[in-house]
């Protein structure tokens, strides 16, 4: 059974083929397989039976430090979330069940490792003895430690499906042993505040046994570590431990569970939308009573299915406020025009047009209000308006502190630009550089020069580097390389290859008279 999410497969054990034909006998596995010699494609004489006798659990003293490739939570980590179970992952996907007895193959089938979380008051460490193995004291089994019956469902395998969909993550395992790992959980639930001690221990009696330094029992056969009858305190040997403390019971996910929504209706009321009203404008004084309405104010709290309504200005109401804003966009400066005469008459003062300087619009109109163009919205739709003027008298009465903040970047704009001025200067010359020198090789040579940096130069058409384009043709990197070209103009020229190596037996003179004579014999002639 295998279960694939996104790219990734679980397998819930894996063991090596001759492991799953293998019979038990006492505390190991025998795999019984027949040898045939066989010379000049015949056979000679009859196969040979032999039985290969597999290490067990009562083999294992300790695992390498090398095999546990990742643990949750890290060591010594404090603040753990209580509510996750730790888990210890191993490089090896077989590992956990490498030295398993149970026969066959199974979808159940128990690990001969398991990983269990102890409190302090819950075990100490006991002295090592003659044994092997460190080994700890449990004080009461049967409330520290979990039931190895169900030891099966807390072990599986992960397996790297990436680019391999469709693929039997076993046959993916196979071709590609390090795209797999495996994972022992422990399925503790955990209190908050409270330091524990992780342990990685063996699963079979014969395995606690062998790390105590007793001598392995075939009589022990399958028998558990622990079953909570025993003799209390249990000694148990372990392969690996390491020590951390969880935090309050507090998540992400805990604390967002205990959100609620709170509506209108709700006694509280908190959240609930407030309104204004137009009964008053000041600036329409003339404004007629069938045109006041009451629009909602916005809130920095949104209710849950809230969907903002269309434009409520009365349309006699907007029609006047697009007329008064066009005639103060009309009237504001150029900022382009260099000696602007005043008229002489006094501006007119009347609400401002919000974002007017921003966008460098010059009107407004009731049409694209209603269509929710930006500008003319948050000018004639009230309620947007409303929340425009509240985000102005913000920058206003901050605007000395958004004006330091800009100096303090100064110096750092003032670099950045610098280094972009660089890279344009950069830009240009090696632009000239190759419309002048490189554009006028022949194609091959200019591959052949430029081929150090053919994995640094991107080639849009092509998806990638040019190296890659090359490769992804079948043509090797030597094809573009000076060496080749070297070694194929002496070959058409009939010149003997000088040798890789020449050893070291004098001054440079004479190996270069020795390598190159001829060369050396027109030199003294001139």
């Amino acid at each position: 059974m295998t279960d694939s999410v996104g790219d990734f497969a679980f397998l819930p054990n894996l063991r090596a083929s001759s492991l799953t034909e293998a019979s038990r006998a006492g505390i190991r596995l025998m795999a019984e397989y027949q040898v045939q010699v066989t010379g000049n494609s015949n056979d000679h004489d009859s196969a040979v039976p032999k039985t290969a006798v597999m290490k067990g659990p009562g083999d294992v003293i300790a695992i390498s430090p090398d095999q546990i490739i990742r643990t949750e939570p890290e060591p010594g980590l404090r603040g753990v979330e209580p509510n996750y179970f730790p888990y210890v992952e191993f490089r090896d996907a077989d590992l956990p069940w490498r030295y398993t007895l149970a026969e066959g193959e199974d979808a159940q089938l128990p690990p001969w490792i398991v990983l269990v979380i102890l409190r302090d008051e819950e075990f100490t460490f006991a002295a090592r003895g003659t044994g092997p193995a460190p080994c700890i004291s449990v004080n009461d089994v049967a409330a520290s430690l979990p039931d190895l019956s169900q030891s099966w469902a807390f072990a599986h395998v992960q397996v790297d499906m990436n680019g391999r969909s469709g693929t039997d993550p076993k046959d993916v395992v196979d071709d590609s042993p390090s795209r797999a790992f495996s994972r022992l959980i422990c399925p503790r639930k955990l209190d908050p505040e409270v330091f524990y001690t992780m342990f990685v221990l063996p699963a079979y009696a014969v395995g606690r046994n062998a790390g105590l330094g007793a001598v392995p029992d075939p009589a022990l056969g399958t028998d558990p570590a622990w079953t909570g009858s025993e003799a209390q305190p249990l000694i148990l040997p372990y392969y690996f431990t390491q020590r951390f403390r969880t935090g309050p019971d507090e998540d992400v996910e805990s604390m967002l569970r205990r959100l609620r929504a709170v509506r209108a209706d709700e006694a509280d009321e908190a959240g609930a939308p407030e309104y204004a009203s137009t009964s008053d404008l000041g600036y329409y004084r003339q404004f007629s009573e069938d045109a006041k309405f009451t629009f909602p104010l916005q809130a920095a709290l949104v209710q849950p299915g809230f969907k903002p309504s269309d434009m409520e200005t009365p349309g006699r109401l907007a029609g006047r406020m697009a007329n008064t804003l066009n005639t103060v966009l009309a009237e504001q400066p150029n900022p382009d025009a260099e000696d602007e005469e005043e008229s002489g008459e006094d501006p007119l003062l009347t609400f401002p047009a919000h974002g007017a300087a921003y966008t460098g619009r010059d009107s407004v109109t009731v049409a694209r209000a209603s269509n929710r163009f930006w500008f003319s919205t948050i000018n004639l739709d009230l309620k947007y308006r409303q929340a425009a003027g509240l985000g102005a008298e913000i920058v206003r009465k901050n605007q000395d502190r958004y004006a330091q903040l800009c100096w303090e970047q100064y110096d750092e704009l003032l670099a950045i630009n610098t280094q972009l001025r660089h890279l344009e200067l950069a830009g240009a010359l090696a632009g000239r550089l190759e419309s002048r020198h490189f554009r006028t090789l022949p194609s091959d040579v200019g591959l052949r020069a430029s081929q150090p940096m053919l994995r640094h130069v991107t080639a849009p058409e092509r998806k990638g580097s040019i190296a890659g384009a090359l490769l992804r043709g079948g043509l090797p990197m030597a094809y573009a390389g000076r060496d080749l070209a070297r070694q194929t103009a002496r070959k058409r020229s009939g010149s003997n290859v000088a040798p890789a190596v020449v050893a070291r037996a004098g001054p440079v003179g004479c190996a270069r008279r020795q390598l190159f004579p001829a060369i050396c014999r027109r030199a003294r002639r001139r």
